[in-house]
């Protein structure tokens, strides 16, 4: 049986070993493939990275490897692997510092391919602006007075802070404007270049017409106070008419069998409670008996004092 064993391996050797040489080279093609054909590596147009604070190993200017966006690998720091096949950056990129920075990458096949990128790091976020309210009310006659930057509560910037940053109207306030809501635009500039638009409403309302009092007298001891003929509001009060006795009577009252003579003391000729008083008692005091008594109209409003005597 072994030499019927042999003798076929010594007819069919060759067959053998071409088989064996055959399921070895796929097995190592398969394995290292990757390290000897060439993967195709697409880089961004725009070698642009935003500005912030960090630093990173710049894979992001990668779009694609054989069509594949770089998301779908795996990288570890400073390589991006894909099986065997690497892709090394030479060094981060400070994205903190504006500026342009150079970088090389290099892959790890039989004959390294080397790209050397230039990669620019620009402030391209625009300034901030938060306000206070982002609607508030004004009546036409504050319109002439109106600053849209007492509105604004704060303006921030990523890489200048507030410093550089220049904010600017777009729309502007008149009191021609019509009674209504309306958008107003400021646009925030900042040293780089960028700049972006914000914007509150204003409702605009009509100033209120000053509300007509006609007013009466009412006569109340020595001081005319007025009572508005509207009704008083709740910071209003409404006092009666209370006259003191010495302003009822002075001295003696004289019988009507004996008036000799009267007089007026009216508050339209310019006299009040305290000096229509006067007045009248200062008149009486040339007689023996005199009364000074308040008068009233048909309202019921004191006029004046009239004397008897």
């Amino acid at each position: 049986m072994l030499d019927i064993v042999l003798d076929l391996f010594y007819e069919h050797w060759k067959k053998a070993l071409l088989i064996v040489a055959i399921v070895l080279l796929a097995f190592l093609g398969y394995k290292y493939y990757d390290m000897f054909f060439h993967k195709q590596i697409t880089f961004k147009k725009s070698l642009v990275l935003p500005f912030q604070q960090k630093e990173i190993y710049p894979f992001d200017v990668v779009e694609k490897i054989d069509g594949k966006a770089i998301k779908e690998y795996e990288i570890k720091e400073d390589t991006l692997f894909i099986g065997r096949w690497k892709l090394v950056a030479n060094r981060r990129v400070d994205l903190s510092k504006v500026g342009k920075t150079s970088v090389v990458f290099t892959t790890n096949e039989k004959n390294p391919r080397i790209f050397e990128k230039v990669i620019e790091v620009k402030d391209v976020t625009p300034p901030m602006v938060v306000f206070k309210k982002t609607k508030i009310t004004l009546l036409k006659s504050q319109l002439k007075d109106f600053k849209y930057s007492d509105n604004i509560a704060e303006i921030s910037d990523d890489y200048e802070g507030k410093d550089g940053i220049v904010v600017e109207a777009r729309s502007q306030l008149s009191i021609i404007d019509s009674i209504g809501e309306k958008e107003f635009v400021v646009v925030a500039n900042d040293r780089s270049g960028n700049q972006k638009e914000y914007s509150f409403l204003v409702e605009i309302k009509e100033d209120p017409v000053p509300e007509k009092k006609i007013e009466k007298e009412i006569i109340y001891k020595d001081r005319i106070i007025y009572k508005p003929t509207t009704s008083p509001s709740k910071s209003q009060t409404t006092i009666k008419p209370k006259l003191s006795q010495s302003t009822t009577k002075a001295k003696v009252s004289p019988s009507n069998n004996h008036i000799h003579g009267s007089q007026r003391f009216l508050f339209s000729n310019g006299y009040n409670m305290d000096t229509g008083y006067k007045a009248c008692t200062a008149k009486g005091d040339h007689y023996s008996n005199y009364s000074c008594t308040p008068m009233k109209n048909k309202d019921g409003i004191y006029i004046g004092y009239l004397l008897e005597y």
